[in-house]
């Protein structure tokens, strides 16, 4: 059956650039801003405190001018199921 979520995940074009590999070298995780009494942030800081946002995280060393990847559906599926779902790319 279809998979939904729970809540709205956004839109976020930057990460649209990011390619598929099956060895890829980063991950995306979705979260909160948590909101701090620290005053002295960057506007930027300012700006997504309480929000909802992606992080792009390494999850291997990536030498320079190396292309940043993730896996566009979850790597711990079942190799046919991957085949199915990346098809559609």
């Amino acid at each position: 059956g279809k998979k939904c979520y729970n809540r709205l995940l956004g839109v976020y074009p930057l990460s649209a650039m990011i390619n598929h590999s099956c060895s890829p070298n980063a991950v995306r995780v979705f979260g909160r801003v948590p909101n701090s009494s620290d005053t002295s942030g960057s506007e930027m800081c300012d700006q997504i405190q309480g929000k909802e946002v992606m992080l792009v995280h390494a999850n291997k060393a990536i030498a320079k001018r190396t292309e940043i990847t993730w896996s566009y559906i979850p790597p711990s599926n079942p190799l046919n199921e991957r085949r199915e779902e990346l098809s559609k790319y």
